[in-house]
């Protein structure tokens, strides 16, 4: 009996020490378009280029919690180094907890006018990711130059770890570095914060390994292991 994507085969395979047959089990065959539910009117599909398209309505879902590592399991954990980019789909309001932590080859991310909230650590650990792009009807995001900011330019969520430059300049709207806001840029040397900067999340410049020059800002008052 084959295996298929669905269903485990079998095998057949004569005994060395005697004339009888042993039969084991063959593992199912890797989906070629690995696809699924991410909500309760959510689907999604990784295609043969890397593009995690997500669709449908309403909010996302994780289908675990990893207790070792702390981590929310989105539903395509298991494919998640073959990500390459992720499209989001107009009807998809909110993005989990970690939805796309440790997709280490993902490099661009599309955001539509209807999502309201995104999750913590959505973005932690993207090494590749270069551009994030928001529709501009959205009514609480926005990005410029590919960096992820809240609608009012108050909070600046996520630069992207290989966006290209060594330097950045962090707008003066900004008051808050939300959590891991920058973390593995490791392209950068040099980051200017305002001084209207008031509060940094955790790990803000977690492996900014390249980092060599930054100043508190003077006004810096909830600064959360930074």
């Amino acid at each position: 009996k084959a295996p298929t994507e669905t269903e485990e085969g079998e095998e057949k395979r004569e005994c060395e020490n005697c004339d009888h047959f042993e039969t084991r089990e063959v593992a199912k065959l890797e989906p070629s378009n690995p696809s699924g539910t991410c909500g309760e009117n959510l689907t999604w599909v990784l295609d043969e280029e890397g593009t995690l398209t997500i669709k449908g309505s309403g909010a996302m879902d994780a289908v675990g919690f990893d207790s070792v590592t702390g981590q929310h399991l989105p539903p395509w954990k298991d494919w998640q180094d073959h990500i390459k980019s992720v499209v989001i789909e107009s009807g998809v309001t909110e993005i989990v907890d970690q939805a796309f932590g440790s997709c280490k080859n993902l490099e661009t991310i599309v955001i539509p006018a209807t999502v309201t909230k995104l999750g913590d650590f959505a973005f932690l650990y993207c090494p590749s990711l270069r551009d994030i792009q928001v529709d501009s009807g959205n009514q609480h995001y926005c990005t410029v130059d590919g960096v992820l900011y809240s609608k009012d330019m108050t909070t600046l969520i996520k630069y992207p770890a290989c966006r290209p430059g060594t330097e950045y300049t962090v707008p003066d709207t900004v008051t808050k570095l939300m959590h891991v806001a920058f973390d593995s840029a490791s392209k950068l040397v040099s980051i200017t914060l305002p001084d209207n900067i008031i509060a940094l999340g955790t790990d803000t410049f977690a492996d900014c390994t390249s980092l060599k020059n930054i100043r508190l800002p003077k006004n810096l008052i909830d600064m959360e292991a930074g």
